[in-house]
């Protein structure tokens, strides 16, 4: 600093000897008795905060630095000389920030650190002018850019020999009102404002010398302008999104775990996919909800398909009844009028709805839709077409190196009582009228040569087609339903998955309801880490408390989600998801009130392990402890069903890569809490949490112990109600599934096992 050492008084050794400097202040105060310290400041928008005298410091030191100062000590000591001021000048009261800066300058001044105070005076006007300017005075701005120029620094005018590559892969040259433009169009800045951030754009572009440029480049540094005047939101709103140069030759040249051995279509994938990720966080979804995302508090799923819904569940009816799409869709085919015409339309329909969906699409009742098409068939030419079933499903899967979800062909045994006593759609309008219950021994030949083609396809390693089996009460009952579940295991043990849903209630029949408009349709889903609450809790109440807020912040998340499906869905059949707004009659083929938003559970084994002690199977306490836990959850979801008027279903989260994602990022944040009940898988190493409200892979537990814990929890889920379980030791002993399916089905509240 400036300041004559003649002039300057000793800093005081000790703080409580601050009043040495009273001798120094030759100010007019009155005696006053020992006021009361200061211990608060009142900002410019009336909120009170601590009185920092180190701020105080660090402002007359900047001061002082600007004319050559450099000793820190004595603006700590004059600091002090301003608190002194300030507590005997207000009685004790809490200053504003004005009157700090009032005092700062009288002490200055009267102490005879004259120089010190002008660059105070000329630092609290620049940080004023800078305020003002934040609050939309842009007569300010121009004036600081005419101050620029009369100091002689560089303000080139606009088309002073700059070029500009833009992302059209074409040259033009400099206009500074094209950043204008586009700032005004993108980001909704005052045209005033946009004016300033090009100009100092310009100059630090002059500054550098550059003459050839890009767009990339001039948006960077538009950014960067923005954030130096404290302009976030609309940084944020102009951002360009992509990936790096580094990470797209890593993806391109295949060196990523996602496109190792992939040709060079799953890289388009995934860059593109990169860039609706990042889409979706900055645009989509609130900077709360992305944050929580980002820091694993909770996972959004389908940020890469953020523009699609998640999944449905369609009748192979529709592409029987209409063909291919729909009446005034594009791509429409008539009905088919043979087997294999059928099963082409089916899998053109699964590529054209799989465009529309992130996740899995079901088709329901397959065998008995199908049955009318190949009735008559020999065993062998039955056979050949529950192979081109098989094939054509998984080649569609391997033809997107792995990256489309893998459609589940849903089979019955027993025909459904939704279409029982329908009329069944036949290949010919002459055929003899028939209902679906009346092809019930076409059908179960179909499913049974399905799950023999499976069989015999060991090695294929696909997860396509994925296969359901309803279980009622009538299965049972029913001949040859054992040696179908036998079936059905040999098809697990040989890699294909396979789910048993069980049905407890009866279904009621269709009445009236369009047979072509999809069911159980899910518009998104959001999963919560429950290790991490578990984590961050003392106790279960505390426990509670946390997992209301993350589940609101999560039905926010879907609500988000929502509205942004809402407006793409509202450009009808013109806008990219054009199937599922065509209508047929008088209504759409999705209707968005229909949908359903899901809320999955992840880690409830090890949010029970860190709060009580031991795992989900170890107690009946233990037990008891996850059961309170997915019911307060279930409780929330209900409230905010309620509140946010959409429907809202709570179930378990069945991937394994969201599990080994929270399991990675609580193994970073809360080491030594996660280290005891973090898994880590035998085939690839990776960290994970137990998808879901399941018990532990490597628990020592019967398979139908294993059932009746995890069926503890399903009673209070609304879907996926799955018990995972390894399919080899089923299929090593005859009966052995049809005997766990029977106790499981009458002797626990399991929704249903996963092979």
């Amino acid at each position: 600093m400036s300041f004559d050492p003649a002039q300057n008084p000793a800093e005081p050794e000790e703080p409580n000897q601050e009043g040495l400097f009273d001798a120094q202040l030759s100010l007019p105060l009155p005696f006053v008795g020992a006021p009361e310290p200061i211990t608060t400041v009142v900002k410019r928008n009336g909120r009170e905060e601590a009185f920092d005298r180190g701020k105080i410091t660090n402002a007359i030191f900047r001061a002082a630095e600007s004319i050559g100062g450099d000793d820190r000590g004595l603006a700590d000591s004059l600091a002090r000389a301003v608190t002194i001021y300030l507590t005997k000048q207000l009685g004790g009261h809490a200053p504003t920030v004005d009157h700090i800066h009032d005092a700062v300058e009288r002490v200055l001044i009267q102490m005879d650190h004259i120089r010190t105070a002008f660059a105070y005076a000329r630092y609290r006007d620049r940080r004023a002018r800078i305020r003002r300017l934040r609050e939309g005075d842009m007569r300010l701005l121009l004036g600081e850019l005419e101050e620029a120029r009369d100091r002689g620094e560089a303000v080139p005018p606009a088309g002073s020999g700059l070029f500009v590559r833009t992302s059209a892969e074409t040259l033009s040259t400099w206009d500074r009102d094209r950043i204008v433009e586009a700032l005004v169009r993108e980001t909704g800045l005052d045209r005033g404002m946009a004016g300033v951030i090009a100009a100092e754009v310009e100059q630090q572009l002059d500054a550098a010398g550059i003459q050839h440029l890009s767009s990339a480049l001039v948006r960077e540094l538009v950014a960067a302008r923005l954030v130096a005047h404290g302009l976030h939101e609309f940084r944020d709103r102009q951002q360009r999104l992509g990936a790096p140069l580094y990470d797209c030759e890593r993806i391109i040249r295949g060196l990523t775990e996602s496109t190792a051995r992939r040709d060079p279509v799953a890289t388009d994938y995934v860059l593109a996919g990169a860039v609706k990720k990042e889409y979706a966080l900055a645009r989509v979804y609130s900077a709360a909800v992305s944050e929580a995302h980002l820091q694993g508090a909770l996972h959004l799923h389908d940020l890469e398909k953020v523009d699609r819904l998640r999944s449905a569940t369609l009748s192979p009816g529709q592409v029987a009844r209409f063909g291919v799409g729909m009446p005034g869709a594009p791509d429409f085919a008539s009905p088919p009028r043979s087997a294999v015409t059928f099963l082409a339309q089916l899998a053109k329909a699964t590529a054209n709805f799989q465009a529309h969906f992130a996740g899995p699409i079901a088709w329901d009742s397959v065998n008995y839709h199908l049955a009318p098409f190949v009735y008559g068939y020999s065993g062998e030419e039955l056979a050949q077409f529950a192979q081109m079933i098989v094939y054509e499903f998984a080649y569609r899967a391997m033809a997107h190196g792995g990256d489309a979800p893998g459609s589940e062909l849903r089979l019955d045994w027993i025909a459904p009582a939704t279409i029982a006593d329908q009329l069944a759609v036949t290949p010919h309008e002459t055929d003899e009228p028939r209902r679906y219950r009346d092809y019930e021994h076409t059908a179960q030949q179909l499913a049974w040569r399905i799950f023999e083609t499976l069989q015999q396809s060991e090695g294929l390693h696909v997860a396509a087609p994925a296969l359901g089996i309803t279980v009622d009460e009538r299965f049972f009952k029913a001949p040859g339903a054992d040696a179908f579940l036998e079936q059905a295991t040999g098809a697990a043990a040989a890699g294909f998955p396979v789910r048993l849903r069980f049905v407890r209630e009866a279904p009621r029949p269709l009445t009236g309801a369009p047979a072509w408009q999809p069911s159980e349709v899910v518009f998104g889903q959001v999963a919560l880490n429950l290790p991490r609450l578990a984590c961050l809790a003392d106790s279960e109440a505390a426990f509670y408390e946390a997992a209301d807020q993350i589940v609101a912040l999560s039905c926010q998340g879907l609500a988000e989600r929502r509205a942004f499906l809402e407006s793409i869905l509202a450009r009808g059949a013109v806008g990219p998801l054009g199937l599922l707004a065509v209508q047929h009659g008088a209504a759409p083929l999705i209707d968005l009130e229909q949908t359903t938003g899901r809320i999955a559970l992840h880690g409830l084994n090890e949010a029970v392990q860190l709060l009580g002690g031991a795992p989900l199977h170890a107690s009946d306490d233990a037990c008891q402890l996850g059961a309170r836990i997915v019911e307060r959850v279930a409780q929330k979801c209900a409230l905010e069903r309620r509140k946010r008027g959409f429907a809202i279903e709570l179930g378990p989260g069945l991937d394994w890569n969201v599990s080994h994602r929270f399991a990675n990022l609580d193994a970073q944040s809360h080491p030594e809490k996660t280290k005891t009940v973090i898994n880590v898988r035998e085939d690839d190493k990776r960290m994970h949490y137990t998808p879901g409200v399941g018990v532990a892979a490597g628990a020592e537990i019967s398979p139908f112990d294993r059932v009746r814990v995890e069926g503890e929890q399903h009673q209070r889920l609304d879907a996926d109600r799955w018990v995972a379980l390894a399919a080899h030791p089923l299929a090593v002993a005859p009966g052995a599934l049809a005997d766990l399916a029977r106790k499981a089905y009458y002797q626990t509240l399991a929704g249903g096992i996963y092979l």
